[in-house]
């Protein structure tokens, strides 16, 4: 089962209302996954499996604020960890039967 950890500070909220609504969409698609966690040291950080996809901090913009563009990208950074997680369980070469030329 993969683990998502989204840690988050209070303050860079810029609409909690959406944000709860983010938080309530994460967990009913992926139940028991997902943990979120407050932190005062961190803007806006998501880790799949303990690896950080995704970070705030990283952002070119001077105004750091997590919005609805912010949530919305982290979902498609989450769909994607998970397809190539999903894909790195069948080996891409299977080295019983190949034949050189």
């Amino acid at each position: 089962m993969d683990k998502i950890n989204i840690n988050y500070n209070e303050k860079l909220l810029e609409d909690k209302k959406i944000f709860d609504s983010f938080t309530k969409e994460l967990n009913k698609l992926y139940p028991n996954q997902v943990t979120f966690n407050l932190s005062k040291n961190n803007s806006f950080d998501l880790y799949f499996n303990d690896k950080l996809i995704y970070s705030l901090e990283d952002s070119f913009d001077d105004n750091l604020l997590i919005d609805n563009v912010i949530l919305e990208k982290s979902k498609k950074y989450i769909e994607n960890a998970i397809n190539l997680s999903n894909s790195r369980d069948i080996p891409r070469v299977d080295d019983i039967g190949i034949v050189d030329y």
